[in-house]
């Protein structure tokens, strides 16, 4: 019988009709009496039977961008492709992104193509007729932006088929001139400048054109989405259109949109939601469940895949990172996918895993990242069976070597330019090491993932992407990995280095070079519930107190520094570069107090979300403010050095070296060290923590961690070298002059000479004084243990005792030398202060 029905259907194909159409689909359309035979023609052709060519132009290109990500940050980026003729659409492509693509190094391929209405005078276009367009949107839940415009001509419309081939390399666009931006007219919204001379108006929906001067009579498009009018089929004719939809919108007019109910519905214990669909009935609803783990299915009503899977304390450690990832291994195609991937929260060495369906993959793996460790991850193979069992425990004997670790039974060649001919050699030795009773499975990072089969003992290789789970999200090297990247791009988590921490590794807590954000703003490890770590009432004040005390000392060093500006400003003090040098420390000591008060208050009022997340003003403060502390706080150590290096040189050379000289090889010195500290402005960037919150954080690779330390180290420690040892070579110097002149012992003269100059060393001894306390806790003082909030009040007082010396200007400088204190009191603050003393 079925032999009879296959016979049937096969005398009733129309061998004549099927290959009608050349590049189509042969079609019968209307009833059997009123049968209408067509052809159905792709867009790459048209015609009655589908046989010519559409001309269309082939677009590759890739988008060189990120996103700044955080946790809850659910933006994406959305590239809209136009070919315009004379600036209205007739063809275009909708691609869209998350964050986790971009930057997209993969090109992007597709075709766009030319309504057949406009192949007649195609030949006689210019290339000015024909332009494609990318418009770039950031697409937000319920809004959207447009971020960038690119413009490219098509340079040779006449031809079948031409190629476009581009890198978008985002930027962020400057606004147009109030000229220009008033020419857009009243209904747009913003104007950006393509390049010098081309610009583009974005339109307040749902208006449209050059100028947003036209409007649709019905607009298709759903609220907040944007609307384009397109011509596929004819110019005199609005026959398509365009609709950009918002985050949470879908379909073709965005009129799709998942909104939950304000009674939602319960299905087993567990709340559903509506989908609705309002674009075609008004009162279409769909119900969607949200499930726990254990339980799937339209109404939650279908039990999930369970397995207990028990993990050794010898495989997983307080600070490891475990991934779950299960996956299905085919034999035949030699693949293995991951059909879901997660992190596991392992309590009490125990985890219940859930799978939605009736069962399980065929293949599960536990891969283990930890810090500090031989191999950056361990593999665990669970199980490789399509009959899983209940119950499991993890142990290191279920750990898969890595191929470096079998180069006993496999030749590695292990330079890194290794051909195609070497890995080919590698892939036959791989059942060596099955041969082994201790080998299960092994991996190679640059081929395969292998299971020893128990039975034969050879392997059973497939191809596995080991780096599904990383992304590049963390700060300063830190390793980011992801869990359900499936479903959601934003669960990751950054395994920070050592002296780093935070939700994106931004806190840096690395000894002599840890931030203020680190002790002073609010921190995000919620994770993370050490004592005395987490944000309280008693922290709030002490902020408020760390603060106050900053004011005062800005107030008190105003008033140290301004009478020391007009005593060496004054005429009884002899003009020379010394003096000048005195005065830039002055300028100096008074800008580092001010800009160190506005760091502490710019850290507080983002910590309070006062200033907006990621504005203009934001980033430049956050740049501007710290460069401007650690370079003037530098300048006036230096400056200080180079005082004794010059008091050094007039002692011991008689030649006279003019002043404009000195202040010259002085500038010199100072821009090198202005130079030393730019990483504070080329590093630093603006992080997103959570939702409005965003944080100023410091972003250096491993070698420039590193350099900085070593950089910090100079500035601190060897101006006050130098200067102690300028001060004794002085002293010795003047002291050789005077014991030959007097007939006295050098080291009699030399203790003369020590106790006349002996307000000279004030200022150095101050300077190490004030920063000794900080070295020593710095280096006794892990910095792992930053947690304990005492330790962090500790180092917040330490960081403002070392800038005591910026306050104490008068008391280092005037008030021990004769001359300069004589020259004060001449001055009219010295005058009025004396009356009042009096």
């Amino acid at each position: 019988m079925s032999v009879e029905v296959t016979r049937r259907k096969r005398q009733a194909v129309d061998t004549h009709n099927i290959w009608r159409c050349h590049h189509g689909l042969y079609v019968n359309e209307g009833p059997e009496s009123l049968k209408v035979r067509r052809c159905f023609c792709p867009p790459s052709a048209f015609g009655d039977h589908c046989e010519f060519y559409t001309h269309h132009i082939t677009v590759v290109f890739t988008l060189d961008m990120t996103l700044s990500l955080s946790k809850v940050n659910r933006t994406a980026v959305r590239v809209v492709t136009l070919l315009k003729y004379h600036e209205k659409i007739i063809d275009f492509m909708i691609l869209s992104y998350n964050p986790t693509q971009l930057p997209l190094k993969v090109k992007q391929r597709f075709y766009l193509f030319y309504p057949w209405s406009l192949l007649k005078t195609i030949r006689e276009a210019s290339p000015k007729d024909y332009t494609i367009t990318f418009h770039l949107y950031k697409v937000a839940q319920q809004k959207i932006d447009l971020l960038s415009v690119w413009h490219y001509p098509v340079k040779f419309p006449f031809l079948p088929a031409f190629r476009l081939t581009v890198q978008l390399v985002y930027h962020r666009s400057t606004t147009c001139s109030t000229q220009i931006t008033q020419s857009c007219g009243s209904h747009s919204k913003g104007c950006l400048m393509i390049d010098e001379a081309t610009f583009h108006c974005e339109c307040q929906e749902p208006w449209h054109g050059f100028q947003c001067s036209e409007r649709p009579t019905n607009n298709p498009c759903a609220n907040y989405s944007l609307y384009f009018p397109a011509y596929r089929y004819g110019l005199n004719q609005t026959d398509d259109f365009l609709c950009v939809c918002t985050g949470i919108q879908r379909g073709r007019t965005c009129h799709i949109f998942a909104t939950s109910n304000e009674d939602p519905i319960i299905y087993n214990n567990h709340t559903c939601y509506y989908l609705s669909e309002d674009n075609y009935e008004s009162g279409s609803y769909k119900e969607y469940c949200i499930c726990p783990a254990n339980l799937y299915g339209t109404y939650c009503q279908l039990r999930a895949a369970s397995s207990k899977v028990r993990i050794s304390d010898a495989v997983l450690s307080k600070s490891s990172i475990a991934i779950l990832q299960l996956n299905d291994w085919e034999d035949v195609s030699g693949q293995m996918t991951i059909s879901t991937q997660r992190f596991l929260i392992v309590q009490n060495n125990t985890v219940q895993i859930f799978f939605s369906n009736t069962r399980f993959p065929n293949t599960c793996l536990l891969k283990v990242y930890r810090n500090n460790h031989l191999r950056m991850y361990d593999i665990f193979l669970l199980w490789k069976t399509n009959i899983v069992e209940h119950n499991y425990t993890v142990t290191m004997e279920n750990r898969c070597y890595h191929i470096e670790e079998l180069q006993n039974f496999i030749s590695i060649n292990n330079e890194s330019d290794q051909s195609l001919r070497d890995h080919m050699h590698r892939l036959k030795f791989y059942h060596r090491p099955c041969q082994h009773s201790n080998v299960s499975c092994f991996y190679d990072e640059q081929t395969y993932f292998c299971v020893c089969d128990q039975n034969s003992r050879r392997a059973s290789c497939a191809l596995y992407d080991f780096f599904f789970e990383r992304c590049d999200y963390c700060l300063n090297d830190g390793m980011c990995l992801f869990g359900d990247r499936m479903n959601d791009y934003n669960d990751f988590i950054c395994q920070c280095p050592r002296c780093y921490h935070g939700n994106l590794c931004h806190y840096r807590t690395a000894q002599f070079g840890y931030s203020l954000e680190a002790l002073i703003a609010s921190h995000d490890d919620s994770d993370q519930q050490q004592d005395g770590y987490l944000e309280s009432n008693q922290f709030a004040s002490w902020k408020v107190i760390y603060l106050s005390i900053t004011l005062l000392m800005t107030i008190i060093g105003f008033v140290s520094n301004f009478c020391s500006y007009q005593t060496f400003r004054h005429s009884t003090v002899a003009r020379s570069s010394i003096i000048y040098i005195f005065v830039c420390i002055c300028v100096s000591n008074q800008l580092c107090l001010v800009s160190l008060t506005a760091q502490i208050v710019y850290i507080l009022l983002n910590d309070a979300r006062v200033i907006s997340g990621s504005s203009t003003i934001n980033l430049i403060l956050c740049k501007t403010i710290p460069y401007a502390v650690k370079t003037l706080t530098s300048v006036s150590k230096w400056s200080i050095a180079y005082v004794s290096l010059t008091r050094l040189r007039k002692t011991t050379v008689k030649e006279s070296v003019s002043t404009s000289k000195q202040m010259l090889l002085y500038m010199v010195c100072m821009v090198l060290v202005v130079s030393s500290t730019m990483t504070e402005i080329v590093f630093h960037r603006l992080v997103e923590i959570n939702q409005s919150m965003v944080q100023c954080a410091v972003n250096y690779s491993m070698f420039w961690s590193r350099m900085d330390t070593i950089l910090l180290f100079i500035h601190h420690l060897v101006p006050f070298a130098i200067y102690v040892w300028s001060f004794c070579m002085t002293l010795r110097s003047v002291a050789q002059s005077k014991s030959s002149v007097h007939k006295q012992s050098f080291l009699v003269t030399f203790c003369e000479q020590i106790q006349q100059c002996k307000n000279q060393l004030i200022c150095p001894f101050v300077l190490i004084a004030s920063t000794l306390p900080q070295l020593i806790i710095v280096f006794a003082v892990d910095c792992d243990q930053w947690y304990n909030m005492w330790l962090r009040y500790l180092i917040l007082a330490m960081y403002l005792i070392a800038h005591i010396p910026h306050v104490l200007t008068f008391f280092l400088f005037i008030y021990p030398s004769t001359v300069y204190k004589n020259a004060f009191r001449q001055t009219s603050i010295g005058k009025r202060l004396c009356l009042i003393l009096k």
